[in-house]
């Protein structure tokens, strides 16, 4: 039994090393955020593009990670189907801004909608691996299906609306995606110690 734990550890602090991944597309969703608060773009196409590469990289981040998880994760299935949508859905913004642009809002609030649930669904996994904080990824989840309802249910207003949702959304997937690889990262520092006991002599 102890074997067969230590080679599904073994495994899994292979693939959570990845955490790092979270942290970059994190802090780049972060930074491209407060870039449209403080620089709101002039056009809906340039936005539509800014907004798909933004989503393009979060989807290959995500694959990278989901690829590697070996069935670790119990929402792997979920995460590769995610991380290709997220490529399909940078690809069509970035190909085709103008035919994009008229429902992004909607648009933005189904692709927030779906990353709150896989948020969710990661906020288990890390639970499951024994992480205290995993509770706020959890709450980072729910914060982010109110956005994506308010996005859907209220498709009013002008262009700077739409900019603001656009920077909001970022922000908060980068922060619940900051604060993911912060909690996979301690994981990481568990299953090491595990792998590693520390010997103390006889």
């Amino acid at each position: 039994m102890n074997n067969i734990f230590s080679q599904l550890a073994g495994k899994a602090s292979r693939v959570i090393k990845h955490w790092w991944l979270y942290l970059v597309c994190g802090i780049l969703s972060v930074a491209a955020g407060i870039v449209l608060v403080f620089n709101p773009l002039e056009s809906y196409v340039t936005l539509s593009v800014f907004f798909g590469v933004m989503v393009l990289v979060s989807g290959i981040f995500s694959m990278c990670v989901a690829v590697g998880s070996r069935n670790l994760f119990m929402m792997r299935g979920y995460n590769i189907f995610g991380a290709l949508v997220d490529i399909l859905f940078g690809l069509l913004l970035c190909a085709f801004p103008s035919v994009v642009m008229v429902a992004l809002p909607i648009l933005l609030g189904f692709w927030l909608m779906y990353h709150s649930f896989m948020l969710m669904g990661l906020a288990g996994d890390i639970r499951a691996f024994g992480a205290k904080g995993s509770v706020w990824v959890a709450i980072g989840g729910l914060l982010m299906l109110v956005l994506s309802l308010f996005c859907i249910f209220n498709n009013f207003g002008g262009r700077m609306l739409v900019v603001t949702l656009v920077a909001i959304a970022l922000m908060l997937f980068g922060c619940v995606l900051i604060g993911s690889a912060i909690e996979l990262k301690r994981v990481n520092s568990y299953i090491e110690d595990d792998l590693n006991p520390i010997d103390y002599g006889d």
